[in-house]
């Protein structure tokens, strides 16, 4: 599976474009995370790659076909979108939450058997959730609810899932069980487009990254070559420091004192 951004531009209003010239691609087995402040257009862009929003310029190609040419159906059973906020409306159990991604394999007027219910189990269990599978979604933590919307793409059947900043709001452990957990399904040969305000979370669990800077795509490539003082610079308009590990960066924060400040 191969998911292709290429010279994608992107505009809500005449003369004002979110996106300017977005190329980037991830293939199966690869977990991407696009890197870039609040209003670069991180959001937009997933929802380009998703097909939810038509470029004014450019193609977004889903295994080299133009994704406007798949239908929604087929689209579903390629892409799943996890969003960064998600506030159930009704009273759902977790197990009904990760069911409902399998809308795009049922026929019209069907209702869910024992393979769809199969399919949410084994989801479940792939994040390692299972056992809250009737607990109610609203009764879950930040944690608990992101991961059930990874199961509920992965009972869609999905093999490429386009996260919106899905540790917003986390405390360190539920963001490493989470990206531990996307981590390793990326392994098993599923793609993963992940925005995120976190450098050092690039490093520990991406295998690309891509910066988004106004708009435009910049700094491509492995997280330890891209992610430096000149990108993130560009990216958040302020320095960083530098912590390098054996052979490579391991860590960047922000500067907090004066160059010529002793410490």
């Amino acid at each position: 599976m191969r998911l292709e951004a290429r010279k994608v531009t992107y505009g809500y209003s005449a003369g004002r474009d979110v996106l300017t010239d977005v190329s980037l691609s991830i293939e199966s087995g690869r977990m991407m995370f696009v890197l870039g402040a609040n209003g670069s257009g991180k959001t937009t862009l997933v929802q380009c790659l998703a097909g939810l929003r038509v470029p004014r310029t450019g193609c977004v190609r889903l295994d080299e076909l133009p994704i406007e040419q798949l239908s929604l159906r087929e689209r579903a059973r390629a892409l799943g979108i996890v969003p960064q906020i998600h506030e159930p409306v009704f009273d759902y159990t977790v197990g009904e939450v990760v069911l409902m991604g399998r809308a795009p394999q049922l026929t019209m007027l069907s209702r869910p058997g024992r393979s769809d219910w199969k399919a949410a189990r084994i989801a479940l269990d792939r994040v390692g959730l299972l056992p809250l599978i009737d607990r109610p979604y609203t009764r879950t933590s930040g944690g608990e609810r992101q991961l059930t919307l990874i199961a509920r793409g992965l009972a869609q059947g999905a093999r490429c899932l386009l996260m919106d900043e899905p540790t917003a709001h986390l405390d360190p452990t539920h963001q490493h069980r989470i990206l531990s957990t996307i981590q390793t399904l990326a392994r098993d040969e599923y793609a993963f487009v992940v925005t995120s305000h976190h450098p050092n979370n690039a490093l520990s669990y991406g295998d690309l990254v891509v910066f988004l800077i106004e708009g435009h795509t910049e700094y491509s490539g492995l997280p330890e070559r891209m992610i430096h003082k000149e990108s993130l610079a560009a990216a958040y308009g302020m320095e960083f420091e530098i912590i390098n590990g054996i052979g490579s960066v391991c860590a960047v924060i922000p500067r907090t004192r004066p160059r010529d400040q002793k410490a």
